[in-house]
């Protein structure tokens, strides 16, 4: 398994489950917890050095669309149903 060492590197990962499960309300929290992360650091001047991960785009342009269909009432806002194991 890679694990990946950064929290937003987690944080993304979490993100992408919320999308694909259709999670919108969990998806939300990551996304801001995600910009938090990634903001966290350095101040006005600050230049960031280390690189958005690559997935970074395609997450927020699903993020952006289960936003859209959540808004024209396509798809449940409600978590998913969590299976006992």
């Amino acid at each position: 398994m890679d694990v990946e060492r950064r929290l937003a590197d987690r944080i993304l990962a979490a993100l992408e489950l919320a999308i694909e499960q259709a999670d919108f309300e969990v998806a939300e929290h990551l996304k801001q917890a995600l910009e938090l992360a990634m903001t966290r650091f350095g101040g006005v001047d600050h230049v960031e050095k280390r690189d958005v991960p690559r997935e970074f785009d395609a997450v927020i342009a699903a993020y952006g669309a289960l936003r859209d269909r959540v808004s024209h009432g396509d798809t449940a806002t409600a978590a998913p149903e969590s299976h006992a194991s």
